[in-house]
């Protein structure tokens, strides 16, 4: 207790601060002296301490045989050079167009040619139809495929041309063989009216034909003509309707076609059925004619729309050939004097009678 009382707390303990064992050690603990100092001393240590080199074991000299260089093959030649599939071009289509294109080029230089030739002849002289010297009668039109109609339409003309002719050959058999009711059959009415309406077919229709349907078509092509284009789309019209007619031939209509041949076989008398098969025959004849017509129809008018024809431009060529006819001229001029005759003379009595 007393010695616990004698204690001051305040005093300052009473600790060595070198008694530590640490700071012991480390004062004892000397540097070397800066003289000593071999840099080279820890290299020679550790080269000390490295195991010694290992010596590679002589290699042998090649023997003469084996420096000497191998023998080599010879190159063999190389496969032949096969393109690909990619790399292979088919010019089968080129030469079509490059054949194509030298036809045409010299069908142009032919009809050139052609053209002046025919300049150097003076003027053309009509050729068709194509009569005798001796006849009274001239050709009347000119025509020529080769010169006057260009060549990738010129075909389709000639077809044209060819069924005309078709069609004049029906018409002359129908009234031939119309002759043959004269006898056969007793009605006296339809025997007249079917050799009569025949009769008037051939001589009517075969150069209604050729003026209202081949000639438009030949013109249209020749001139690019938009007024004989629609010429030809109306008449072929017309002529497919009769096609139907003349392949069914119904009684007194002057086509003798599948109808009347029925009747005469039903008839039951040989001659009539003899006329009967004949006239068959006939109506075989006109069935070629339908689908030729429908075919130019259908191509013809193919052909129109690639061009430049058009309803308003064949108005336009309408109005300009009438105005350029000389006999409308003559006729208007003549009517126009007629009409200011009349109107001087009437003024003139008018003032006669009121003075």
């Amino acid at each position: 207790m007393a010695a616990f009382d004698d204690s001051n707390p305040f005093a300052d303990p009473e600790v060595n601060p070198f008694g530590d064992s640490s700071v012991d050690t480390s004062g004892r603990t000397q540097a070397a002296p800066l003289d000593d100092y071999n840099p080279f001393a820890q290299q020679a240590t550790a080269a000390a301490s490295l195991p010694p080199p290992q010596v590679a074991p002589p290699v042998a000299a090649p023997s003469p045989a084996a420096a000497t260089p191998a023998r080599k093959e010879p190159f063999e030649d190389p496969p032949p050079y096969q393109p690909s599939a990619a790399q292979q071009v088919d010019t089968t289509e080129l030469q079509r167009r490059q054949e194509e294109l030298e036809r045409k080029a010299a069908e142009l230089q032919e009809r050139e040619n052609k053209l002046r030739e025919r300049s150097m002849q003076g003027p053309k002289q009509n050729n068709f139809p194509p009569l005798p010297s001796c006849c009274p009668c001239k050709p009347c039109f000119f025509q020529d495929f080769e010169l006057e109609i260009p060549a990738e339409f010129s075909k389709y003309v000639k077809l044209g041309y060819y069924t005309w002719i078709a069609r004049s050959v029906y018409y002359l058999i129908n009234f031939l063989i119309s002759l043959g009711y004269i006898g056969t059959i007793q009605d006296s009415f339809v025997t007249g009216s079917t050799i009569g309406l025949a009769l008037l077919f051939f001589l009517a229709f075969i150069p209604l034909s050729f003026l209202c349907w081949y000639r438009p078509l030949y013109k249209a092509f020749r001139s690019d003509s938009s007024i004989s284009f629609f010429v030809f789309f109306t008449v072929s019209a017309c002529q497919i309707i009769s096609d139907i007619i003349a392949i069914l031939g119904p009684s007194k209509t002057g086509y003798l076609g599948v109808l009347a041949a029925v009747d005469l076989l039903n008839n039951g008398a040989p001659v009539n059925k003899n006329l009967g098969y004949v006239i068959l025959f006939v109506a075989a004849i006109a069935v070629p004619l339908l689908p030729l017509d429908l075919f130019l129809l259908i191509k013809v008018h193919r052909l129109y729309r690639t061009t430049d024809a058009s309803f308003q431009k064949a108005q336009s060529e309408f109005t300009t050939g009438v105005l350029k006819n000389e006999g409308v001229r003559k006729a208007g001029a003549q009517l126009a004097s007629d009409v200011a005759t009349n109107a001087m003379s009437n003024n003139a009595t008018a003032s006669g009678n009121r003075y």
